[in-house]
């Protein structure tokens, strides 16, 4: 026999006795469990309903009262026929008698409505249940949960019943994929069947051979592709010229620490940068002589700004900007005088500068403590009003917004 008819014949004769006792035992034990839920639901609706009438029959508002059922019953598309009526059994719903209605089968319920051990009204109304719990049933969800226990069941039996054929070959195949796993290709099958399991067995040994010559070779890839990785991410994320992160870094690492500072409820400052005249010094000492002045700023900012949290990025042009996490106004302005002052004791000759004889920068920051509202826009724009305050003071100095 093929293992496919070993497998067949068990696992037909298990679906054919599990959908028997699902569909005739089970399933209509079921429904009636479910409609004795519905049915204390809607009593205990019915209660509260009586309760929020009791307002309205104290003071006889009968506009009151027509309102609250109207506004129930258009929600309960289940209900039928509902009256209220006062103490002396006077229908103050509906005004007229209600039309009769052809339905399937309704549940009576009546409840009396008292208020200091006296009865004040009472509230009739016929439900039809059957149709709140095939509603309620949901029975595509039911059938698949059916199914799917099926599947399980007849699986985990079938398995059982079976293992006397077909467990000696899946245990050595099971070894084999486990030592695969963990490098081990040594593993020996001894199973010998011209059946389907047979020629599994001997293509997973031919399969086994290929993947140990081929392993070495994807290791080696991968690590070369890792590396490769890492290079092409800091180029991506580093400016080519100054070695600072680029703007693309900036971006990313401003919106990622406005996000958490918010969530930590801590401050958070951004200094942006700016060489003064910077222009008339490329015009004055030509563009290679600006670059070098650009790496030397850069690397002023940098040494000043050292610990291992803040970013230093190149902004553009000849503006840089600082983001300093988990720091409060008055740290930030220290940060941005010493880096002011550090530019300064360059020394780097600038002649046509209008505010000194040196390369000076000037510099605005801002410090916020981010909430849920706070964009980087918001931040950069602040950092960016105060460094335009600084160049309109005079420039060589720093600003805060």
């Amino acid at each position: 026999m093929r293992i496919k008819h070993k497998l067949f014949l068990p696992n037909l004769v298990l679906m054919l006795v599990f959908m028997i006792v699902v569909h005739f035992v089970w399933l209509p034990h079921h429904i009636e469990a479910e409609r004795g839920v519905m049915i204390n639901k809607e009593t205990q609706f019915v209660e509260m309903l009586g309760t929020a009438l009791t307002a309205g029959l104290l003071s006889n508002d009968v506009a009151q009262l027509h309102s609250t059922l109207n506004r129930i019953i258009k929600d309960r598309k289940y209900w039928h026929f509902v009256t209220l009526h006062n103490a002396d059994n006077i229908r103050l719903f509906p005004m007229t008698p209600p039309e009769a209605e052809r339905v399937g089968n309704l549940e009576k319920f009546v409840y009396e409505i008292n208020y200091e051990s006296r009865k004040i009204g009472s509230l009739e109304l016929l439900v039809d249940i059957d149709a709140l719990v095939m509603e309620d049933v949901a029975w595509i969800q039911t059938l698949e949960k059916i199914f799917l226990g099926l599947v399980l069941l007849v699986s985990v039996i079938a398995t059982v019943w079976q293992s006397y054929w077909i467990q000696q070959p899946l245990t050595q195949l099971q070894e084999l994929s486990a030592g695969m796993g963990s490098g081990n290709y040594d593993t020996i099958l001894n199973y010998q069947s011209s059946d389907e399991l047979g020629n599994l067995v001997r293509s997973f040994v031919t399969m086994r051979e290929d993947i140990k010559e081929r392993e070495s070779e994807i290791h080696e890839a991968n690590e070369n592709l890792s590396q490769l990785n890492q290079k092409l991410e800091q180029i991506s994320n580093t400016d080519t010229l100054t070695n600072l992160a680029n703007r693309r870094h900036f971006d990313e690492t401003l919106a990622k620490e406005i996000s958490r500072h918010s969530r930590q409820s801590i401050p958070l400052a951004l200094i942006i940068c700016d060489i003064d005249y910077f222009k008339q010094y490329n015009d004055t000492y030509g563009h290679q002589q600006g670059d070098k002045c650009l790496r030397q700023v850069a690397n002023s900012i940098k040494k000043t700004s050292a610990r291992g949290e803040d970013l230093v990025a190149r902004y553009g042009g000849e503006e840089f900007a600082v983001i300093l996490p988990n720091t409060n106004e008055e740290q930030a302005s220290k940060i941005a005088e010493k880096i002011r002052a550090r530019v300064h004791d360059l020394d780097l000759s600038h002649k046509t500068s209008e505010v000194s004889d040196h390369v000076s920068v000037s510099l605005g920051f801002a410090c916020v403590i981010p909430d849920s509202g706070t964009t980087m826009s918001d931040l950069i724009e602040d950092a960016d009003r105060a460094l335009y305050r600084a160049k309109r003071e005079g420039r060589n100095r720093v600003r805060a917004a």
